[in-house]
């Protein structure tokens, strides 16, 4: 096997691992493809090694457990540390507010205005699926404001 071909396996390894551990992960995730990659190939390759080690040691079953886990790893220490959001409950349904990409995507949604902090998890989709719709042509601007408005003065109460 040359190295090519050996990297190729990682590029592709890391894209689909790490497609795999976010689709997993609870929450709406913003993060950039290149990030999604970056991360499943660090994900890769350190539970390749550690795979591989465990496995030069005469623990097979243990290296394939340690494994799996391990792609979970690079994901949630992103979302923990660099997001600074939970791993589950509904802290992590909440849109992110840090992170690579997350302001320009809060803009686009609707997110970036005064009193979005104070929205729920669920006002947050509700918000998101306005803008949506407003980006498809389903609704207008002034639409758009006015629904936002109301669901930031119902946060407030």
């Amino acid at each position: 096997m040359t190295v090519t071909v050996v990297i190729a396996e990682l590029l592709l390894a890391g894209l689909l691992m790490g497609a795999f551990v976010r689709f997993a992960s609870p929450g709406p995730d913003p993060m950039p493809l290149w990030l999604t990659w970056l991360i499943g190939a660090g994900g890769v390759l350190s539970v390749g090694l550690l795979a591989w080690a465990l496995a030069a040691l005469g623990a097979p079953d243990l290296a394939l457990g340690f494994g799996l886990l391990g792609m979970f790893v690079p994901i949630g220490a992103y979302r923990r540390f660099a997001q600074r959001r939970g791993l589950s409950g509904p802290d992590a349904r909440r849109y992110p507010r840090r992170g690579i990409g997350v302001a320009r995507r809060r803009r686009t949604l609707g997110l970036d205005v005064e009193g979005a902090e104070r929205l729920s998890p669920k006002a947050e989709r509700r918000l998101i699926r306005l803008a949506r719709k407003r980006r498809r042509g389903k609704i207008g601007d002034a639409e758009f404001e006015a629904k936002r408005a109301e669901l930031l003065r119902s946060a407030e109460a």
